[in-house]
């Protein structure tokens, strides 16, 4: 079975890059995540789940620990830096 990874550069051995990665496990855990959602009533409740749960995924990304006291405007520009 070929991964999406091997897909992205099937001559290359080495492993992907961290952008690269980051994409692909953005995409695969906001398609898990969200699964179904456009039958849902979204409400203001719902939206800090999957806020909440977005900035967890960018922080066991960028292997930031809780007890590091990271606000998540600055892990957010780490994960998009400009």
């Amino acid at each position: 079975m070929v991964s999406v990874l091997d897909q992205m550069h099937p001559k290359s051995t080495s492993h992907p890059t961290p952008s690269q990665y980051d994409i692909v496990c953005e995409v695969l855990h906001l398609s898990i995540a969200l699964y179904g959602a456009e039958t849902w009533t979204l409400r203001a409740v719902d939206q800090k789940h999957l806020e909440s749960f977005e900035m967890w995924c960018w922080r066991r990304m960028e292997k930031i620990s809780w007890t590091d006291h990271v606000r998540n405007e600055e892990v957010l520009l780490r994960v998009y830096p400009t």
